[in-house]
């Protein structure tokens, strides 16, 4: 539990200096993006973080043996 939680105070520290750097260089915001089964989007939740729901991702992926 320990491990978890020092990993969790690392990826709050690293999300916090994201958003310093975005309002130092006047950004209109962050945008994440995870697996639908991530469990760090609890993290994210719990960080004010606002999950987007009315849009859509598209990937397209470069074949393989090209």
């Amino acid at each position: 539990m320990q491990k978890e939680r020092k990993k969790e105070r690392g990826w709050r520290s690293t999300l916090q200096k994201r958003k310093t750097v975005a309002i130092a260089n006047n950004s209109k915001g962050i945008t994440l993006e995870t697996e639908t089964t991530n469990p760090a989007q609890k993290l994210y939740e719990r960080l004010d973080w606002k999950k987007v729901t009315e849009v859509y991702h598209f990937t397209w992926e470069t074949p393989p043996n090209i």
